[in-house]
């Protein structure tokens, strides 16, 4: 019983989305936890993504063969469908600032109007109407943060997710 690795799920298109789990081996049988998803005899999960809200979901697959082997994966599900009407945040990419030196941005989308911005970050604060926010790290910030910004206007909302990294 083999599981190849595997990236996030990352749905960005409204409709059916579907996911092949990667396992090899004999007589598989497939579980995925929390039971909101399923997979079929085939190892196939199949999302609606009417069903779901924009967000980062975390689901566990379990494979288990016909000698009773079990492998165990986690599977992160991305999903930030945009219909046209919700914001469409610009690209961030990777950015690195370092200790002692202030860093600041502004998050961009295409449809500005009757957005905000909010982010659950332990570097900084941004600003919600304007989408800037800044910050000057301190020795104890080193290293890699995965940050998450999301807009929001009357349609719903859209996220984007970056990595900031803080050097010496």
């Amino acid at each position: 019983l083999r599981l190849l690795p595997f990236d996030p799920w990352i749905i960005t298109k409204p409709g059916i989305a579907t996911f092949q789990i990667p396992a090899k081996g004999e007589g598989l049988k497939y579980i995925v936890d929390p039971d909101s998803l399923t997979a079929d005899t085939n190892g196939l999960i199949t999302l609606d993504t009417t069903d779901f809200h924009n967000n980062e979901h975390l689901y566990y697959i379990r494979v288990t063969d016909q000698f009773d082997n079990v492998v165990d994966a986690p599977l992160l599900i991305e999903l930030n469908v945009n219909d046209g009407t919700r914001p469409v945040i610009a690209p961030i990419g990777r950015h690195t600032v370092k200790v002692g030196d202030e860093f600041k941005y502004r998050v961009l989308v295409e449809n500005q109007e009757g957005v905000t911005f909010e982010s659950e970050s332990v570097l900084f604060d941004i600003d919600s109407e304007t989408g800037v926010f800044s910050f000057t790290p301190e020795p104890h910030d080193r290293g890699i943060h995965s940050v998450r910004i999301i807009a929001t206007n009357e349609f719903g909302s859209t996220w984007q997710r970056f990595i900031i990294e803080v050097e010496k």
